[in-house]
């Protein structure tokens, strides 16, 4: 009987134990389960957000800006008085720092002043298509903003173009505490990632060539003669009108994306709590606000994946029905407000060489950027050639320098001015073993 007495109780704490470890075990399956359900569903949410951001750049929109254009019936030309590039970095997308242009953004941004009846010159914002900042970003020699919309870069005294970068600060803060990938050029004098990009952007050569081919354009634009301020570039206006609705694909976007969206949606605990009414009622509001999805669902869509996040903003910048165009008051263009990195001559690391020299832009323009290149390499030859020797011979001396250090981004305006040094009796030894030195 003893016996028996002592094996019941020792069976006794073994059901509340095992009781509390369903409930835990239930409450973690629980949990594991949500989760799942809402990763899936907000991975649905995206599939059906491209779906009707389609059905809405080809139906909706596009009968909604005719409709508008149509009392734009006032033009002006208006020069473009600033100009920058906007970009927008995603530091908690980088996966390996010297990756970092992978999780950027690059968009053209320009403003232009107008003036006519109403009294005081107006500004408007415009800001282009958003693409990857690659190495192979035209920066001095971008010139279109979208299609038939020019762009232009400010022009210093000697008639280059003077690029500018526009960021927030906590990009200049991440490019200053991450060092650089220096695989390419190991011998460049960069410390940080910010420090590479501005030896990497520059180039005084081809903001000169970008200066002296082409003159500052102006930008037509047309509005509404009752509201002045809102006026668009007739370039955009054109293309959009032209493009037109495309009734399959809004018949595709709308109809697979309405019945994925409700899908998605159902999948959220909190939805499947409702009752059906409002379950529907729930699910449809958040459609109302699809006019702004271009740039606020990615953004939505990282509470979500940040990784889900970047995909759907490209593909958003992949299926528009022409190239983005965001019109502004100038203070609300993008990143107006922020940081400046500005290319200047005079602070370029080819400072003591090419910017030593006087420029004169051609006028009229040259005809093409060969012609420009022609230009810039005649007066750079017949200053070399006024030189005394002992500055002659200081100049390619620092200019086999720059090329020792991987910094021969001007190189190619001296070769002729190197080849009649080196091919000069007048010259002194020194200075003729300099120049061949360059040319080797």
């Amino acid at each position: 009987m003893a016996e028996h007495r002592k094996s019941t109780t020792d069976a006794q704490p073994e059901a509340p134990t095992a009781s509390v470890a369903r409930v835990v075990a239930g409450e973690v399956a629980q949990v594991a389960s949500g989760r799942i359900y809402t990763l899936l569903a907000a991975v649905m949410m995206a599939f059906a957000g491209v779906f009707l951001m389609i059905g809405w750049q080809f139906g909706p929109l596009p009968l909604i800006e005719a409709q508008q254009y149509r009392k734009f019936t006032s033009h002006v030309d208006a020069p473009i008085v600033e100009s920058w590039i906007a970009l927008e970095f995603a530091s908690g997308d980088v996966r390996a720092p010297e990756f970092w242009r992978a999780s950027t953004n690059a968009s053209g941004c320009i403003v232009v002043a107008y003036g006519g009846e109403w009294g005081t010159p107006l500004r408007r914002g415009f800001c282009g298509t958003r693409t990857k900042f690659n190495e192979s970003w035209p920066v001095a020699h971008l010139h279109d903003l979208s299609p038939d919309v020019p762009f232009a870069w400010a022009r210093d005294a000697n008639g280059f173009v003077v690029p500018e970068l526009r960021v927030d600060p906590g990009t200049i803060r991440w490019l200053t505490a991450n060092v650089p990938n220096r695989f390419m050029h190991k011998e460049w004098p960069a410390t940080t990632a910010l420090d590479w990009l501005r030896i990497e952007l520059d180039d005084p050569l081809a903001a000169a060539i970008a200066g002296w081919s082409a003159p500052p354009p102006v930008v037509k634009l047309a509005f509404d003669p009752e509201r002045p301020a809102e006026a668009l570039p007739v370039g955009i206006i054109a293309h959009r009108v032209k493009a037109g609705p495309s009734w399959p694909a809004v018949v595709v976007g709308f109809g697979v994306g309405l019945f994925v969206w409700f899908k998605a949606t159902a999948l959220f605990p909190l939805v499947q709590s409702l009752a059906p009414a409002a379950r529907w009622i729930l699910c449809a509001l958040p459609l109302l606000t699809l006019p702004w999805w271009l740039d606020s669902f990615p953004v939505a869509l990282r509470h979500f994946s940040s990784d889900l996040a970047m995909v759907v903003r490209d593909m958003f910048a992949d299926i528009e029905r022409t190239d983005r165009l965001v019109a502004s008051e100038p203070g609300s263009a993008m990143l107006a407000d922020g940081e400046r990195l500005v290319w200047r001559l005079s602070d370029s690391v080819y400072a003591d060489t090419f910017g030593t020299f006087r420029f004169m832009p051609p006028n009229p323009p040259a005809a093409s950027n060969d012609a420009a290149f022609a230009a810039l390499r005649a007066t750079i030859t017949a200053q070399v050639r006024a030189l005394d020797d002992g500055p002659r011979a200081a100049l390619f001396t620092r200019l086999v320098r720059d090329k020792a250090l991987g910094l021969d981004a001007v190189a190619p305006v001296f070769r002729d001015a190197a080849q009649a040094t080196a091919g000069d009796p007048a010259a002194s030894a020194a200075t003729r073993q300099a120049a061949a030195r360059f040319l080797q």
